[in-house]
């Protein structure tokens, strides 16, 4: 195995995520609506690379076991965001993973061949990608090696985030590689309804959209 894409998501817990939605979804409608997100995203992680897809998740949730199985769940560790990303990272490459990506789950309409673009612009060690989010920040990132200093002084959930791990990048000698395309992430009701026109859903974002035929 040399690749591998770690699905990066919180458990689907009504109040916990996708709260900027409550405008239009009750808690459980948006918990509902965030864990066909990942599976989906899941789905495709697994079609791109197999055995190396792994999916990390905040804290213990049985229905990401009954997705992924056991052996390919793992533990997000540190205090934010970058930590947690770099440690995953690190273990990957512990595992013997030579191309890595982490995507989230907030832009469950990426196009697999998108993905599959970002890893195989990572040619050298040096080499890494960001797939830029339209809000500033970004739905993917990917490397060969590790820096321990890829993601210093990123303010994360801001529309600097990008902007700030590009200049981190750079700082810890990683070449950022052009070539990964924006998209949007799915954040607020309009957002959902941009979504819900998206030509090539996964199957479990489907049947959440006929499900909830309202949501404006």
């Amino acid at each position: 195995m040399s690749e591998s894409i770690a699905v990066f998501a919180k458990a689907a817990l009504p109040g916990r995520v996708k709260t900027r939605l409550t405008p239009v979804l009750s808690p459980e409608q948006a918990a509902a609506f965030h864990q066909a997100c990942v599976e989906d995203i899941w789905r495709t992680a697994l079609a791109l690379v197999g055995e190396g897809a792994r999916l990390y998740t905040d804290e213990p949730f049985e229905p990401w076991m009954d997705l992924a199985g056991p052996d390919c769940v793992r533990y997000q560790k540190g205090p934010d965001l970058g930590v947690r990303m770099l440690n995953c990272f690190e273990d990957l490459a512990q595992e013997g993973f030579r191309r890595m990506m982490i995507i989230g789950a907030d832009s469950p309409q990426v196009p697999p061949a998108h993905y599959r673009e970002g890893l195989d612009l990572l040619v050298s060690e040096k080499d890494a990608v960001l797939g830029m989010s339209s809000d500033g920040g970004f739905y993917a990132v990917g490397c060969r090696k590790p820096r321990r200093m890829m993601f210093r002084d990123v303010h994360w959930s801001t529309e600097l985030a990008y902007s700030e791990t590009r200049a981190a990048f750079e700082l810890a000698g990683l070449s950022l590689k052009s070539g990964m395309y924006t998209h949007y992430d799915v954040d607020t009701p309009e957002d959902l309804e941009r979504l819900r026109r998206e030509p090539s859903l996964g199957p479990r974002l489907h049947a959440w959209f006929r499900a909830n035929p309202r949501t404006s």
